[in-house]
């Protein structure tokens, strides 16, 4: 038996699909693959990455060129990231507990073969924060201490002996070490949306400010070149976008380098300080440039590199400058890890070919960008997708699908469930309502805390624009999502409980007060200042819990959760689920015990998606 399901599974892979064939099962777009987090070897010749392939993220190796790949992890858990150490002889991982985000770190040789763990403690979390040049050291960050704040250490590579270098009660990170390792620039998180920088001697523990500054601002992409007293790196410190700019480290001086219409998402400076890459998010589609340390001043006369339609990440230059890799995704094409040599323009080259599991290619949808008017004369942005073919006479049932975050974008990257539910025939509207990241800082703040109703409305209003658009069907419209996307699903079902015909809420909030009482506690302060104090806006965060609203909600409503999800508790799902069935309505609910903040592993995701698509096909397509 063991043989004969072995063999079905390769006949999947490599069978290509008919074009009278029925629509494919979500197994069939689960063996699409996808590759991403590239870090290039400093002598160019290779790159790690992470991918699916054996169907959780797992580190993988590949030639700079491609070629043949090899696996270099084998864990049942996903792996978070991979890098190599500076003298290209060792790798650095991280890795979590089923989805529990307590992510240790690990130091493993070339071929993954011999694996030592960096830090041991599952209770804590561990940022990684990179290798020193010289490659002696490691820096991370970790909430050992006090589960509700992250403080600094150093990690001797050769004893594997750690020091914490910085205990303060503040959510740290590591942005970047000095070339010459005697300090680190750090970050000091306030709230998603605002953070300092500080630089920390290693050597006698001084903290100085580098970023002072009033109001919201974030800094981001800190890159220190070689022999630079200067660290170039992203901030919308008094402007509505992130843009380029550099920062004198020893007098704090900031001075911009341009003015950008839209946020520059990504920034890396190659470490000897010749290159410069930059991707900027244009109305949620991603634009690569790569020129020299000085062009950062005229961005805009950098030519834009050649690539599909999509979005970009993960920039990593090597050692010599001869290769820059990232990872690059469409809509219709999966994340891939492509590359380019900066010294001879920019033509590009695929290093990786993530498999499409013998799908056509042709039959993926991608998206238009449109824009509706809601309830203030605001235009939302959205990505529309329409399945292929004429709409029945009634019109194609529609999935509203609300991002997460909600400082976050839905941008045209690949989404596997998006393209089965197309091929399912169902149309998916994904709006960027008002608190989305991408436009600009007035948009992100438009939700906050007592205005959390005004991004409900957004979600209504979307619904009335599915009404203008034909072949679509307004009164069989789904709303999906998943964290603050599950929430806003909850919420939309009832505050505007008439316009749904069914909801999926996906690791989800229904009650404000119970989910600030029980996040992590590393969490909590960042998540008051989005939605709210309970000390502060308790009636407001009453008002805006869709728990307190039962009662309104008419439409079915399935939810999925994972046992082990530290940032939205199960009891979150157990609240609403317990609710309505108390009160007869129709709820179906599916718990993942080996699944955290979203489902990572295959055969969970099948089994959740599966039951999705059966949930929407019963409630939006039947008479």
């Amino acid at each position: 038996m063991r043989t004969l399901l072995l063999l079905l599974m390769v006949l999947t892979l490599i069978a290509p699909a008919r074009a009278d064939a029925p629509p494919a099962g979500f197994g069939a777009y689960l063996s699409i693959r996808a590759a991403s987090s590239p870090s290039v070897s400093p002598d160019g010749k290779n790159i790690v990455y992470t991918s699916n392939t054996s169907g959780t993220w797992q580190a993988w190796g590949i030639g700079a060129r491609g070629g043949a790949t090899a696996q270099l992890t084998r864990y049942e858990d996903r792996i978070a990231f991979i890098d190599y150490t500076p003298d290209g002889k060792q790798l650095i991982f991280g890795k979590d507990n089923k989805g529990d985000e307590r992510t240790q770190l690990y130091l493993s040789n070339l071929s993954g073969t011999e694996v030592v763990p960096l830090t041991e403690n599952p209770r804590a979390i561990h940022g990684y924060g990179g290798v020193s040049r010289d490659g002696a050291y490691v820096a991370y960050t970790s909430n050992e201490r006090n589960q509700a704040f992250f403080d600094v250490y150093v990690m001797d590579l050769a004893t594997r002996k750690a020091r914490r270098v910085l205990e303060n009660d503040a959510t740290w990170s590591v942005q970047r070490w000095n070339p010459g390792g005697a300090s680190l620039i750090i970050k000091k998180q306030e709230s998603n949306v605002n953070n300092t920088l500080y630089e920390l001697d290693l050597v006698g523990g001084r903290l100085r400010e580098l970023t002072p500054h009033s109001g919201d601002a974030s800094y981001d992409n800190v890159n220190w070149p070689e022999g630079s007293e200067w660290v170039y790196l992203t901030t919308d410190q008094d402007r509505e976008f992130s843009g380029l700019a550099r920062l004198h480290v020893k007098t704090a001086k900031l001075e911009r380098l341009a003015e950008t219409k839209w946020d520059v998402t990504d920034l890396l400076v190659s470490s000897k300080g010749r290159w410069a890459a930059w991707i900027t998010n244009e109305d949620s589609y991603s634009r690569l440039r790569v020129g020299t340390l000085a062009e950062l001043s005229r961005p805009d006369a950098v030519a834009v590199v050649a690539m599909p339609g999509g979005v970009g990440d993960t920039l990593s230059f090597s050692e010599d400058e001869a290769v820059l890799a990232f990872a690059w995704a469409a809509a219709t094409q999966p994340s891939d890890i492509w590359a380019l040599n900066p010294g001879a323009g920019t033509t590009t080259w695929q290093v990786t070919h993530s498999s499409l599991a013998g799908l056509d290619p042709k039959k993926f949808v991608a998206p238009t960008l449109v824009r509706f008017p809601t309830f203030d004369g605001r235009q939302i942005p959205a990505l529309l997708f329409k399945p292929a073919g004429d709409p029945p006479a009634a019109g194609f049932p529609v999935v509203l699908a609300i991002h997460g975050g909600p400082e976050a974008q839905e941008q045209p990257w690949f989404s596997t469930v998006y393209q089965f539910l197309l091929s399912r025939g169902f149309a998916v509207l994904a709006p960027n309502i008002r608190g989305s990241t991408g436009y600009g800082r007035t948009y992100v703040h438009l939700d906050d805390s007592r205005k959390r109703g005004d991004a409900i409305e957004d979600v209504a209003w979307a619904v009335k624009y599915v009404g203008t658009v034909p072949g679509l069907n307004a009164r069989r419209v789904a709303v999906m999502g998943g964290s603050y996307g599950g929430y806003m699903t909850l919420a939309a079902l009832t505050f505007h409980p008439s316009l749904f015909a069914a909801g999926v809420d996906i690791v989800g909030i229904a009650n404000f007060e119970t989910f600030l009482a029980n996040t992590g506690p590393w969490r909590r302060k960042l998540r008051i200042a989005e939605y709210g104090d309970p000390e502060k806006d308790l009636e407001y965060l009453r008002k805006f819990s869709p728990i307190h609203k039962v009662d309104l909600i008419e439409a079915p409503l399935m939810v999925i959760h994972g046992r082990q999800d530290p940032r939205v508790p199960l009891s979150e799902a157990e609240q609403i689920v317990k609710s309505l069935q108390t009160r007869g309505r129709p709820v179906e609910f599916l718990l993942f015990d080996d699944e955290g903040h979203g489902l990572a592993k295959i055969q969970n995701r099948q089994k959740a998606y599966s039951a999705v698509a059966d949930f929407l096909d019963k409630h939006l397509k039947a008479p």
